[in-house]
C-alpha cells in the first residue's frame, strides 16, 4: 500500500525550509567563530544582514525553476516566493543597515546593494508577483492597461538585477574586517554563492541548448486570436505528465527568442506529439500564429505541473470537478482524455465558461466526450452564477480548477462555503 501523504504539508514545509532552515546554517557558523564582542554587541544586524544575503541566493536559485522542486510545490508557488524572497530580503536589509554602520569601500557597496535591491524589489512587485498584484486594485487595473506596452524581453533582463545585488553584496561582506577574518563563516558563504550562480549560468547554458526540439505540425485558428499548435517533440514523454504545461520558444525568429509557458491540450502519447492552444494577448501570443507554420523550429523546456500529481496524491477513484474559464479549459482537456473513459468507472464533471462564444473551444468535442462516457459538461458563454457553481459540488471529488484569478477566488469561495476541504482544492495560476 502507497504511504499517502498530506498535500497540506508541502507549502508550510516549503515556506519553513527557505524562511528558516536554509539560512540557519550561516547565521550559526558566524555566531559561534565571529569576535565575542561583535557576537555581544552586534550579533542582531549581522545576523539580518546573513539571512537578506542567503534569501537573495535562494531567489536566484528559484529563479531556475528547479524541476523537482515544481513536482512538489508548483511552479506558480516558486515564483510567489522567488519575489517575496526579494522583498523580506530588503525588508531586513533596512534594519542591518540602520543599526550596523560601515565605512569606506565597505559602505560604498553596502549602499550599492541596498538600492539595487530596492530597485528589484519594486519592478518584482509590479511585474513579476502577480499573484500579489492581482490583489490590489490600483496595480491590477495598471498592468491590465500597460502591461502589453511592456516588452517581456526587458523585462527578463530588467529581472536580472538580482545577480547585481548578489554580486555587490558579496563584495560588500568580504570588505568586513571582522566578516572576512571568520574564514568557516567565509567558505561555507563563498560555496554556497558559487553553487548557486553556477547553477544560473548552467541553467542559462540549457536555455540555448535545450534538451527537447521539436518541429511544429500543424497549425490551426480556433477563433480569431485562438491558435492550436500541434508540435513533434522527441524524447517529450520522458518528463511529461497529464495536464502539464511548458515553456517554448522559436529560435529561428528574433521576436520569439524568449521562452513563454503554454499548457498542454493533451495527455502523453506514443507519437511524442504535443498540442497547445494559444490565446494571443501578448507581443509573443500575437505573433506565434504568424511564425509558427508548419515545419518551424521549436525549443521547450521539460514539462512543468502538479495537476497530474495532485490526482494521484488524492486516490485513484474519487470523482473529480473540473472548473474552467476561457483558455484555462487546455489542461484539462489533457485530465479529460486521461481520465473520462467510459471504461475507467471515475466519474468527472465539467464547468467550462468563457466570455464569448468563439472563446468556448471545442466545443463539440466536449459534448461528444459526454456522450461517449456519461460524465457531465456544463458549457455557458458568460460567468456561471452561483447556484450553477454550486449544483457541479460532487461529494467526496477533487477539484481542479483553471482560469482567470477572479474566477478561481470565486469558484474556490463558494467550494470552501459549501464544506470542501482546501486540500481537495487545486489551481495552477499562470500569473506569475
Amino acid at each position: 500500500m502507497t504511504k499517502k501523504r498530506n498535500p497540506l504539508l508541502r507549502l508550510p514545509v516549503f515556506w519553513l525550509s527557505i524562511l528558516v532552515l536554509v539560512p540557519a546554517p550561516f547565521v550559526a557558523v558566524l555566531a559561534v567563530f565571529i569576535n565575542p564582542i561583535f557576537r555581544e554587541v552586534s550579533m542582531l544586524p549581522i545576523a539580518l544582514g546573513v539571512i537578506a544575503y542567503i534569501w537573495m541566493l535562494e531567489s536566484v536559485y528559484l529563479s531556475c525553476r528547479p524541476h523537482w522542486l515544481d513536482r512538489l510545490v508548483g511552479l506558480p508557488d516558486m515564483y510567489l516566493a522567488h519575489g517575496l524572497l526579494a522583498v523580506f530580503a530588503f525588508a531586513i536589509s533596512i534594519i542591518h543597515r540602520l543599526e550596523l554602520p560601515t565605512f569606506g569601500l565597505a559602505k560604498t557597496f553596502g549602499e550599492i546593494a541596498f538600492w539595487s535591491l530596492l530597485a528589484m524589489v519594486v519592478f518584482s512587485v509590479l511585474f513579476m508577483t502577480r499573484r500579489l498584484t492581482d490583489l490590489i486594485a490600483p496595480i491590477r487595473s495598471f498592468l491590465m492597461a500597460h502591461g502589453p506596452l511592456i516588452k517581456h524581453e526587458i523585462a527578463v533582463w530588467l529581472h536580472r538585477l538580482v545577480l547585481i545585488t548578489v554580486g555587490v553584496t558579496c563584495v560588500h561582506f568580504h570588505l568586513i574586517s571582522y566578516i572576512v577574518t571568520v574564514w568557516p563563516f567565509i567558505i561555507l558563504c563563498d560555496a554556497a554563492t558559487i553553487v548557486v550562480l553556477g547553477y544560473y549560468i548552467l541553467f542559462k547554458i540549457r536555455e540555448h541548448r535545450p534538451e527537447l526540439q521539436g518541429q511544429v505540425i500543424s497549425r490551426e485558428m480556433l477563433a480569431d486570436n485562438i491558435c492550436e499548435l500541434t508540435i513533434h517533440v522527441p524524447g517529450i514523454n520522458r518528463n511529461w505528465e497529464t495536464g502539464d504545461f511548458a515553456f517554448l520558444r522559436l529560435p529561428d525568429f528574433k521576436e520569439l527568442r524568449e521562452y513563454h509557458p503554454f499548457s498542454m491540450a493533451d495527455a502523453p502519447n506514443k507519437d511524442d506529439n504535443a498540442t497547445f492552444v494559444i490565446r494571443g494577448d501578448g507581443d509573443f501570443t500575437i505573433l506565434l500564429p504568424v511564425f509558427a507554420s508548419p515545419g518551424a523550429r521549436v525549443d521547450l523546456q521539460r514539462p512543468f505541473g502538479r495537476y497530474h500529481r495532485f490526482i494521484k496524491e488524492h486516490g485513484g477513484g474519487r470523482p473529480l470537478v473540473l472548473y474552467a474559464g476561457g483558455t484555462g479549459i487546455v489542461p484539462l482537456l489533457a485530465v479529460l482524455d486521461a481520465y473520462g473513459s467510459a471504461t475507467n468507472g471515475r466519474r468527472i464533471t465539467l464547468a467550462y465558461s468563457a466570455k464569448n462564444e468563439s472563446e468556448l473551444i471545442h466545443q463539440s468535442q466536449l459534448r461528444r466526450w459526454a456522450e461517449r462516457t456519461g460524465n457531465t459538461i456544463m458549457l455557458k458563454v458568460g460567468r456561471f452564477n452561483d447556484e450553477e457553481l454550486r449544483a457541479a459540488v460532487t461529494p467526496k471529488a477533487v477539484y481542479l480548477l483553471a482560469g482567470p484569478t477572479p474566477m478561481y477566488r470565486s469558484v474556490r469561495h463558494i467550494l470552501r462555503h459549501e464544506g470542501v476541504a482546501a486540500s481537495d482544492i487545486y489551481h495552477e495560476s499562470f500569473s506569475f
